[in-house]
């Protein structure tokens, strides 16, 4: 795995050079009900800014 340039905390990858074309996680809830009133919420919230909130799922597995 490859370290960014600017830093691990930089949230943009270094292999796009826009960052309007990379994405960043922004955090990691428990239930969809609670990611999607989330993104909901900053999508009101920075409505006037050129970023874009959504909620996708995934799966958290146990390490045994």
């Amino acid at each position: 795995m490859s370290q960014s340039k600017s830093g691990p905390s930089s949230g943009f990858d270094d292999d796009v050079d826009d960052p309007a074309h990379a994405f960043t996680i922004k955090e990691i809830v428990w239930t969809r009900e609670l990611a999607d009133a989330e993104a909901a919420r900053l999508n009101g919230l920075n409505a006037d800014k050129n970023c874009r909130y959504w909620a996708t799922t995934t799966r958290l597995l146990s390490r045994g």
